[in-house]
C-alpha cells in the first residue's frame, strides 16, 4: 500500500515562522508536527527550545511522515522552519528559497503586533520580496482566560514579577486584521491550549504557497483546483460553568455535645445520694426531655395547659384545709415547671412549699398527675409536627388506653426506684444572674451513679464515642437502660451481648432525625423551660440561652459578656418578623432549613443569618434557592430572570456569595435575551454590576462583531463566486387588461434587493455590466 507522500504529484513547501520572542512560534510548530494538545499546567511549566523544530524533521521519522498532507487534492510536505525572535539575529539563511512566511504575534502583547508592521514586515520583504505572508495571532485563549485564577497562579509561580494581564492588553481581532490588510496578508488566530485554528492555519499556509506557485507554473494541471485561503470562523469561548455550591460542614453534634461540657445555664442537677451531694451532674431539661420519654414524663407533668388544675387537686388532697399554704403552693406550682418530690412511701407528713424546699406528695395522688400528663406524651406523632391536635388522633381508643395503663405502671416503678428527691431551688450566680435549678437526688442502690453519668453523656452525643467498658461497667449501663430509655429505642430486645452494637447504631443512624424534630417541637413550638423571650414586630419567640450560645457565636457573646441582654428576660429585635426569626431558630435547634423557604421570601432570612454570622444557614439557603431556580428554569421552562435580578444586589449586601455568583452567571449567560426583554430592570442595577455584566457577558461582544463580519464576508465571497444577474423585467404594453396592475411595486422590490446587495457588499468591486444595470434601474 502506497503512502500519500509516495504519489506521483508531490509538492514540497518551505514555511518560515518568524515573530517576536515568546509569542508562541515554537509551541505552534510543536502542535502541528507532533499533534499535541497540552493542559494549562504543562504549557506554563515546560519550555521547548527553538532548535527543537530544526532537528525534528532530521531525527524523527514520524514527524516527517506527519508533515505530508493532502490539500485540495495535492500531496504536500510542509517543512516548518523555526527562527529566533531576537531582532538582531541574521535570518537570511532561513529565508532562502522559502515558499511562505508565517508571521506570528501574541494577542496579549500589543508590542509584538506593532513590531510585525515596523520590523518584521520590512525584513521579510527585504529577503523574500514576492513570498506570500500569513499573519497569525497566537494565544487566542488568553482573550477569555486572562481573568482565570488558575492561570494567574501558575504565572505567579513561574515568575514572582508577573504582572496580571489587563483588558487593555488584549488585542481585538479587528486590530490584527487591519495590520494584515496593510501587509496584504491573510489573518488567522490560533490557540495551542484549545487547538483552535492550528490545522486550519497550516492548510491555508499551504494554499497560499500553492497559489503563488501556480502563478509561476501556470501549465501545471495539478494546481488548478487549489482554492483561495478559506475564511476562519470566529472562536466562541466556552460557556462559563456554574461553580459547585459548597455548604459549610455541620457542627451540630459538636455544639450539642458542648452543652454537657460547658454547663452554662443548666437547670437540673443530679446528685449522688450516697456521696451526700459531693458528685453532681449538671444538665439541661430541654435536652433531657427531647432525648428520653422517661425524663420527659418526670419534668413535664403536669402539662402547662393543665398546671393549676392538676396541682390544685394534688395540693388539696395533701394539705387539707390550710388555705394560705394552698394558695402559696398553687401560685408556685403555676410559676415553676417542677414542684414535687417522691420519697419513701412511709413518709406522709407534708411540709410547706417554698422555692428552696420540698413538696411531699402521696404516691396515690401522684398517680393521677402521671396519668393525666401521660396522654400528651404518648400521642406525640413526628409526622404531625407542630400540629399538636390530640382530639383528631383518637387518644381514648381501647388499645391506646391499655398501652398507657401498662406504661404508667412501669413509670411508677422506675420513678420510685431511681429517684429519692425532686426539688427546685433558686441559685444566685455571678454577675447578678439568678437561675432556677431542679435538684434530683439519685438512688444508687440499683444503678451506680457512674452509669447514670454515662447515660446522660450519650444523651448529649451524636457520635459513637463509647469507651471500652469492663464487664461490671457494661452490666451497670445495661441496667440503667432497663430503667431509663431513649426515644424510639426498643429496649425490650436488648441483651448484654447486643447492647453496645445497638446503641452505636441508634446514635449513628437514628438519633439525629428523632432528636432534631423533638428538639424543635419542645424548644421552639412549645417553649418548654425557655429562659429568654424575643419580642419581634408581630409576635414573640422563645429560646434557651444555653442552646443559642452553643450554636451561635454572636449569641454567645451577647449572653456571656457584659451586654445588657445577658441579664434580660426579654430581648427586642426591631424590623424582624416572627416568621423570619422562627426560621432562624428552627435552624439553630435542628441544623436544617425550614420547608417554607423559597426564592420569594428568602431575603429576610439571609439578612438575619448574616447578622448573626450563621454561615452554614446562608449556605443551606443558597443551595435550596439555586436548586429551586434551576428546577424552574430547566424542568418547568419558567422565566426566572426577574427573580434573579431581584436577588442579585441583596445577596451581595448580605454576603450570600454563592447566590451572587449564580445570579451573575445566569445574567451573563443570558445577557442578550435579558437586554431585549428586561432592559429597564437591567438598567436599574448598580453601575458596577452593569459594568461587570457587560464585561463578562457570554457570548462576548467581540465575538458577536466577529461573527457578523464573518457572515458578511461569506456572503460577499458567495456573491463573487456566483454573481447574480439582475435583469430588467419587461412590462407588457398591450391591452390595459393584460398589463400589470402595480408595475411600480415590482420595480421598487427589485431596487430594494439591489440596495441590500450593495449595502452588504461595500468592500466588493463590481463589474462594468453590474454598474450599468444599477444605473439603468
Amino acid at each position: 500500500m502506497m503512502m500519500d507522500y509516495e504519489h506521483s504529484h508531490q509538492e514540497l513547501v518551505k514555511c518560515v515562522v518568524v515573530g517576536d520572542t515568546a509569542v508562541g512560534k515554537t509551541r505552534l510548530i510543536c502542535a502541528k508536527a507532533c499533534n499535541l494538545i497540552l493542559d494549562l499546567s504543562q504549557l506554563m511549566t515546560t519550555h521547548i527550545p527553538t532548535v527543537w523544530a530544526i532537528d525534528q524533521y532530521r531525527i524523527h521519522k514520524e514527524v516527517l511522515e506527519r508533515s505530508w498532507e493532502v490539500v485540495d487534492g495535492v500531496n504536500v510536505s510542509l517543512r516548518l522552519w523555526d527562527t529566533f525572535g531576537d531582532h538582531d539575529k541574521d535570518r537570511r539563511f532561513a529565508y532562502g528559497r522559502s515558499d511562505v512566511v508565517l508571521l506570528c504575534f501574541s494577542i496579549a502583547n500589543p508590542l509584538s503586533l506593532r513590531n510585525c508592521k515596523t520590523i518584521w514586515y520590512p525584513e521579510i520583504r527585504k529577503f523574500c520580496p514576492n513570498t506570500p505572508i500569513v499573519l497569525v495571532g497566537c494565544k487566542n485563549d488568553l482573550r477569555y482566560m486572562f481573568r482565570d485564577e488558575q492561570f494567574q497562579n501558575l504565572c505567579r509561580e513561574r515568575s514572582p514579577f508577573f504582572r496580571p494581564l489587563k483588558e487593555c492588553d488584549i488585542l481585538s481581532p479587528e486590530q490584527g486584521r487591519n495590520v494584515a490588510k496593510e501587509m496584504n496578508a491573510s489573518y488567522y488566530e490560533t490557540s495551542v491550549f484549545t487547538g483552535y485554528g492550528v490545522k486550519q492555519v497550516f492548510e491555508n499556509v499551504i494554499r497560499s504557497a500553492l497559489i503563488a506557485r501556480r502563478q509561476q507554473r501556470f501549465l501545471m494541471t495539478s494546481l488548478k483546483h487549489v482554492r483561495d485561503c478559506l475564511l476562519q470562523e470566529p472562536f466562541l469561548p466556552p460557556k462559563p460553568q456554574l461553580a459547585q455550591l459548597i455548604v459549610p460542614q455541620s457542627t451540630y453534634s459538636q455544639d450539642i455535645g458542648s452543652l454537657f461540657n460547658r454547663q452554662a445555664y443548666t437547670d437540673v442537677v443530679f446528685l449522688d445520694h450516697k456521696q451526700h451531694s459531693k458528685i453532681s451532674i449538671n444538665c439541661h431539661k430541654i435536652v433531657l426531655i427531647t432525648a428520653s420519654d422517661m425524663l420527659n414524663t418526670l419534668f413535664t407533668f403536669p402539662p402547662y395547659n393543665r398546671c393549676k388544675a392538676h396541682f390544685g387537686t394534688c395540693i388539696d388532697s395533701v394539705m387539707g384545709s390550710n388555705m394560705n399554704t394552698n394558695k402559696c403552693m398553687t401560685k408556685c406550682a403555676s410559676d415553676l415547671s417542677i414542684a414535687s418530690s417522691i420519697e419513701d412511701l412511709d413518709k406522709h407528713e407534708p411540709r410547706p412549699f417554698a422555692d428552696d424546699s420540698l413538696l411531699d406528695v402521696r404516691w396515690n395522688h401522684l398517680k393521677y398527675v402521671l396519668s393525666a400528663s401521660l396522654f400528651p406524651l404518648l400521642s406525640f406523632d413526628t409526622s404531625k409536627l407542630f400540629r399538636h391536635s390530640f382530639s383528631k388522633q383518637k387518644l381514648f381508643s381501647y388499645n391506646r388506653f391499655q398501652q398507657s395503663k401498662q406504661r404508667l405502671k412501669l413509670f411508677q416503678q422506675k420513678l420510685i426506684t431511681l429517684y429519692k428527691h425532686v426539688r427546685q431551688v433558686r441559685l444566685d450566680g455571678t454577675n447578678l444572674r439568678s437561675t432556677r435549678q431542679s435538684i434530683i437526688s439519685f438512688d444508687g442502690e440499683n444503678i451506680p451513679f457512674e452509669a447514670l453519668q454515662t447515660y446522660i453523656s450519650l444523651i448529649y452525643s451524636f457520635t459513637t464515642t463509647i469507651k471500652s467498658f469492663t464487664y461490671d461497667q457494661l452490666n451497670d449501663l445495661f441496667k440503667c437502660f432497663s430503667y431509663l430509655d431513649f426515644v424510639d429505642f426498643d429496649t425490650s430486645v436488648l441483651s448484654l451481648d447486643n447492647f453496645l452494637p445497638n446503641i452505636q447504631h441508634y446514635i449513628d443512624q437514628c438519633k439525629y432525625d428523632i432528636f432534631a424534630k423533638r428538639f424543635a417541637f419542645f424548644g421552639i413550638e412549645k417553649g418548654l423551660f425557655s429562659d429568654v423571650i424575643f419580642r419581634l414586630d408581630d409576635g414573640t419567640c422563645y429560646g434557651h440561652k444555653a442552646v443559642l450560645m452553643a450554636r451561635c457565636e454572636v449569641m454567645e457573646a451577647m449572653f456571656k459578656g457584659d451586654f445588657r441582654e445577658s441579664l434580660a428576660q426579654m430581648i427586642v429585635f426591631p424590623n424582624v418578623t416572627k416568621e423570619t426569626f422562627y426560621s432562624m431558630l428552627f435552624y439553630i435547634y435542628t441544623d436544617m432549613l425550614i420547608d417554607s423557604i423559597n426564592h420569594k421570601n428568602c431575603l429576610p432570612l439571609i439578612e438575619l443569618a448574616n447578622r448573626f454570622c450563621l454561615t452554614r444557614l446562608i449556605g443551606l439557603i443558597e443551595e435550596h434557592i439555586v436548586n429551586e431556580l434551576l428546577y424552574l428554569a430547566e424542568k418547568q421552562k419558567t422565566d426566572i430572570t426577574l427573580a434573579v435580578l431581584r436577588l442579585l444586589e441583596p445577596s451581595q449586601i448580605h454576603n450570600a456569595d454563592q447566590l451572587t455568583e449564580f445570579c451573575l452567571h445566569y445574567i451573563t449567560t443570558h445577557y442578550n435575551d435579558i437586554c431585549h426583554n428586561h432592559t429597564k430592570s437591567l438598567r436599574s442595577l448598580h453601575p458596577e454590576n452593569q459594568a461587570y455584566l457587560n464585561r463578562n457577558r457570554w457570548p462576548p461582544i467581540w465575538y458577536l462583531k466577529e461573527l457578523d463580519y464573518f457572515e458578511r464576508c461569506v456572503r460577499e465571497r458567495e456573491w463573487q463566486q456566483n454573481p447574480k444577474c439582475y435583469k430588467r423585467r419587461r412590462i407588457n404594453a398591450g391591452c390595459f387588461c393584460f398589463s400589470p396592475s402595480k408595475p411600480k411595486s415590482n420595480t421598487n422590490h427589485l431596487n430594494n434587493q439591489l440596495n441590500k446587495a450593495t449595502t452588504s457588499t461595500t468592500t466588493t468591486t463590481y463589474s462594468g455590466l453590474t454598474y450599468k444595470i444599477i444605473g439603468i434601474l
